[in-house]
């Protein structure tokens, strides 16, 4: 079943991407499964399609800073720069980590040492390094505070269907 809630999960945020959605608000409380088992987001009050004309040269867009949950929040959103649908993959790498661990990411802090940690200093949640490498590389790469070196969602979805069976 974890195959199959994993690969689920991300596939609306590939079709996101390829339609230029981003959806901004990647967590728990807006996730969750139909009648057959689907997975489902909810919540698109912060989704935003991203129009060719608002690019910047860097290939992100100057959107709202601090859009969403802190706790799955990428640093650059955290931080009012600049960001592109890699905030999403940064937010899906949060989710995964929490699903695989059972533990809440960041559990017990404040919203401003949330911030700081992660968005300042980098911090990032601890792999048990009995799961397997894929999947804790899949993780960092997701999480990576460079978000150009962050995944696209289908790489995602690829390494989710081989790591997790």
């Amino acid at each position: 079943h974890g195959k199959a809630f994993f690969s689920s999960a991300s596939q609306p945020h590939e079709y996101f991407c390829n339609s230029s959605i981003i959806y901004r608000d990647l967590k728990p409380d807006n996730v969750g499964f139909d009648l057959r088992g689907n997975v489902k987001l909810f919540d698109f009050g912060l989704a935003k399609e991203l129009q060719p004309h608002q690019k910047l040269s860097n290939g992100s867009y100057k959107l709202t800073g601090q859009a969403g949950s802190y706790r799955y929040m990428a640093p650059e959103v955290a931080n009012k720069l600049p960001y592109n649908l890699s905030a999403d993959v940064y937010s899906f790498g949060i989710l995964l980590w929490e699903v695989v661990s059972m533990d809440i990411p960041f559990d017990g802090l404040s919203v401003k040492m949330l911030h700081d940690m992660v968005a300042n200093w980098g911090q990032r949640p601890e792999c048990n390094p009995l799961w397997p490498a894929g999947l804790q590389d899949l993780m960092k790469s997701c999480w990576d505070a460079n978000k150009g070196r962050r995944p696209p969602f289908s790489k995602v979805i690829a390494v989710l269907e081989k790591e997790v069976a």
